[in-house]
């Protein structure tokens, strides 16, 4: 099951019409997804008696507006062009305990159905079952019938993929589509594991680590869907945690992965997410030990969960679109990556509806995103290597040089007529070296040059003018506009932790009111301003040319 589909199965309404019987081949596998019959009583699927009604394959029951807890029936049908062939059927991941037959034949089962109907044993794993010969009817209809048991009104066929045709086939596809799952699955999980070696090397960018979030999850999501999990443990609510732990936490991921990358200032909708995604996972936590709390998940927590993951992508889609515009590095790939996914998920979206005959797995569509992300990261992790070379970028902390600076501060300043500019010092650093040693020194340098990109927008230029000092150009900041910055930068040092110290800076700002202004006169302005808050004690904000305090 892709991870776009749970969308498209939550607007799939029960405006399906039955269908004619599927007509199996000899050659090859037919997919029997689509409309099927469901009946909310345990009576036999061979039978008319009682109320059958059309639902979706795949697809849980109370996304299609059916609230039931009890024994329920699918059923679907087909036809054989010859009973002397070995025929199979193969069923995905089906919740929560089923029987499976074949005009009244049962065939195999998962999980276990007590003697009254009540659940025992939950098992979601896909299975293939051979079709007896005896069983089969030439040239009529077969019915294919599963007895399942809900779980507080979840239940169904939850993933695509139901196949049938000649039994060696059948299973051929089916190994084929679990190497294809191991093989997602290890994609995300290197490019997780990559990414995170590549945070540890070079701390500051800090989208190397929420990129391997990101991936963690879309990995953990796809084994969890795909039943993996039991490769690891049989215990049933293993496998609910690899899927929905993650999905609860799949909004802080996007919030943060995009946030970092793109320079947005959004630390009050990281810590939204962040709660979020801990209150959703102690709810699930919650509801498999003590069962009663499930509806509370279920109706409360998961729509929650997807609402916010819906809302954090189109913002992701949003900041994208705004980097393009702004020609951030990397920001066309991962913009094209998006479209990739919206377009197979349009198209599954199609299929499900019967608008499209050949379903477009949004799988693939994701390979295309993360793959359009890692391109998007690696060009800017080249573009900022290149800078280091040319002698643009100072390598440590990622932050422009006097050279670098002096290159570009012209086209940065364009016509703004009232830019300003911030000259600031870190407090005791030369004790801070002394004391803590100089790789503390260098730690200390790396969190200021990101404290400072990530306060400050795109359009601004930040640069290491000395050893531990930086200036930072703000060409669409005025007066009190660029006070507010300095002090949004100032606040994002003091949360910057430390072992055994906490770093503060001293702050100069100077506001260009004259575009005669000569370069080297403004940045002077703002440096004795810098000292002028040095002499008053450190960690505070003085202003060119009054010297008014912030």
């Amino acid at each position: 099951m892709a991870p776009g589909l749970p969308f498209a199965l939550a607007v799939t309404a029960l405006c399906a019409t039955p269908r004619a019987p599927i007509a199996l081949e000899l050659d090859r596998t037919v997919v029997l997804d689509g409309t099927w019959e469901a009946r909310l009583s345990d009576v036999g699927g061979t039978s008319d008696e009682g109320s059958w009604q059309p639902v979706r394959v795949p697809g849980n029951f109370p996304f299609q507006g059916v609230k039931y807890d009890g024994i329920a029936w699918l059923r679907t049908t087909f036809t054989v062009p010859d009973t002397t062939r070995d025929y199979a059927i193969r069923i995905p991941m089906a919740a929560n305990a089923y029987e499976a037959f074949v005009n009244g034949v049962q065939v195999g089962a998962r999980g276990r159905i007590g003697a009254g109907g009540e659940l025992v044993e939950k098992d979601l794993r896909g299975q293939v079952y051979r079709l007896p010969k005896e069983a089969l009817r030439e040239g009529v209809p077969n019915t294919f019938a599963l007895r399942l048991r809900t779980f507080y009104g979840n239940g169904g066929v939850m993933a695509p993929g139901v196949l049938a045709g000649p039994e060696q086939v059948v299973r051929d596809d089916h190994d084929r589509s679990l190497a294809r799952v191991a093989m997602l699955v290890a994609l995300f999980l290197f490019a997780g594991f990559f990414h995170l070696v590549l945070f540890f090397s070079r701390t500051r960018e800090r989208h190397f680590f929420s990129f391997a979030l990101l991936c963690f999850a879309l990995g953990s999501i796809t084994a969890g869907i795909n039943t993996i999990g039991y490769v690891v443990s049989t215990n049933v609510d293993f496998n609910a945690y690899l899927v929905f732990v993650p999905l609860i936490v799949l909004p802080y991921c996007f919030v943060r992965f995009f946030g970092d990358f793109f320079s947005r200032r959004i630390l009050w909708l990281k810590r939204a997410a962040a709660g979020l995604a801990v209150l959703g996972s102690v709810s699930l936590v919650s509801s498999t030990l003590y069962h009663p709390l499930y509806p509370f998940f279920e109706n409360v927590t998961l729509p929650v969960s997807v609402l916010a993951l819906a809302a954090c992508m189109a913002l992701s889609a949003w900041w994208t679109v705004q980097a393009v515009k702004e020609k951030q590095f990397g920001a066309p790939a991962i913009g094209a990556g998006l479209v990739i996914y919206a377009l197979t998920g349009v198209m599954e979206l199609a299929w499900v509806f019967d608008l499209i005959p050949v379903r477009v797995d949004s799988y693939l569509g994701f390979v295309g995103f993360i793959g359009a992300m890692v391109v998007g990261i690696a060009s800017r992790f080249a573009w900022l290597h290149r800078q280091v070379e040319l002698g643009e970028r100072d390598a440590l902390t990622g932050c422009l040089t006097r050279h670098g600076f002096r290159n570009h501060v012209r086209e940065a300043l364009g016509e703004h007529a009232t830019p300003s500019c911030i000259m600031l010092d870190l407090d005791h650093f030369k004790a801070i070296n002394d004391t803590h040693g100089h790789q503390a020194g260098d730690r200390v340098l790396m969190a200021a040059g990101t404290a400072v990109r990530n306060a400050i927008r795109q359009s601004d230029l930040v640069a290491r003018w000395g050893g531990e000092e930086f200036l930072v150009l703000l060409p669409q900041h005025g007066g009190d506009s660029a006070l507010e910055v300095a002090a949004r930068i100032q606040s994002a040092l003091k949360r910057e932790r430390f072992d055994g110290f906490e770093v503060t800076a001293s702050f100069g700002v100077a506001t260009r009111s004259d575009s005669a202004e000569d370069l080297d006169a403004w940045f002077a302005r703002a440096d004795k301003a810098l000292y002028a808050a040095k002499e008053a004690g450190r960690d505070c904000i003085r202003s060119a040319p009054n010297l008014v305090h912030s």
